[in-house]
């Protein structure tokens, strides 16, 4: 009788188990579907990883003293000295150029504001 009893908790557990693993997939993607198909009809591009669609900005190359004149920012497009300069806390004045998307921006990025050049960080 208790080997019966052992034999049927053990079999329901095994059953719950391969239910619980089996019963229902995880979604691979969670980003849905449409989305990247959506972005690019309304002229955007898709970056996958970020789940973000960015747009161009119709005014990149644009010359710019500050981001307000741009869609998006005002790049300052800087040599590796100037990145070296502004690193070590040195100021930079400059014109810079509209950047090429007006939604999107990097991890950092050099700007252009009131002609100063500032290194500006999104996470």
């Amino acid at each position: 009788m208790v080997a019966v009893l052992a034999a049927a908790l053990i079999g329901g557990w095994l059953i719950f188990r391969w239910l619980t693993y089996t019963c229902c997939s995880e979604p691979t993607n969670k980003t849905p579907a449409n989305a990247e198909v959506a972005c690019e009809e309304k002229g955007g591009s898709f970056i996958e990883e970020l789940e973000v669609c960015k747009f161009p900005a119709s005014d990149a190359g644009k010359i710019c003293n500050n981001s307000s004149e741009c869609e998006g920012i005002c790049d300052a497009n800087l040599s590796s000295e100037e990145i070296l300069q502004i690193d070590k806390g040195g100021q930079i004045k400059k014109t810079g150029t509209c950047g090429q998307w007006n939604n999107f921006f990097e991890r950092c990025s050099f700007t252009v504001e009131n002609g100063k050049v500032g290194k500006v960080c999104v996470d």
